[in-house]
């Protein structure tokens, strides 16, 4: 069990659901990723830091990933607009999938992460006090690319959690007091309720 839940295989769990956000051309399967995501991360937090903050954490990511889903089925059944709907026939996507787009993001990915492991951070190891450093470097680090690569309001938001993930992740090794957790979980679910209010007002202003 231990090698299972090894800090490195559960960084590497991390890795791939951000990856799969960053390629995801579909709602669905982005929000899955995110849920996959805050388990994992929760898992990773329950073992080495503290089960409170990893129930907290995972309670948080399952109400900000019904958030989410609410949004953007809402937004699926809508007429049309801009932002996270493009027509009818892309209802369902976080971004165009064309295989330009498609080999860009997975290069971002790519160069993002030579970038992180050829930087002291691999150094740095999974051990003491640097055991959720490389995780929160990570999220904090696609998040940012997330909100790069974003073309609407949904897609922008997945970055924005994801982001908001690696300071949890990153404070909640230095601090688990409740005030923390709580200031930290609200932020996550404000986050989820703006996205869904703005994927809204895309809708609303569209022609």
């Amino acid at each position: 069990m231990e090698t299972v839940l090894s800090p490195a295989l559960l960084f590497l769990g991390i890795v791939a659901c951000t990856a799969i956000l960053a390629i995801a051309a579909d709602w669905r399967i982005a929000v899955l990723a995110l849920l996959t995501q805050y388990l994992v991360v929760g898992v990773l937090l329950a073992r080495f830091v503290a089960l409170q903050v990893a129930a907290v954490n995972i309670i948080v990511g399952a109400v900000v990933c019904a958030i989410l889903y609410v949004a953007a089925r809402a937004a699926e059944h809508h007429p049309g607009g801009e932002g996270f709907i493009t027509d009818s026939a892309r209802r369902a996507l976080v971004w165009p999938p064309t295989v330009n787009d498609l080999l860009f993001r997975a290069a971002a990915v790519a160069v993002i992460g030579a970038g992180l492991l050829g930087t002291g951070l691999s150094q740095a190891g999974f051990e003491g006090a640097n055991i959720t450093l490389a995780p929160a470097a990570w999220l904090a680090a696609m998040g940012l690319v997330l909100v790069v690569l974003g073309r609407a309001t949904f897609a922008a938001g997945l970055g924005l959690l994801t982001l908001q993930s690696g300071f949890e992740v990153f404070y909640s090794g230095l601090d688990t007091s409740p005030l923390v957790l709580g200031g930290l979980a609200m932020v996550s679910l404000l986050l989820a309720l703006a996205i869904a209010y703005g994927v809204g007002r895309d809708l609303d202003e569209g022609p």
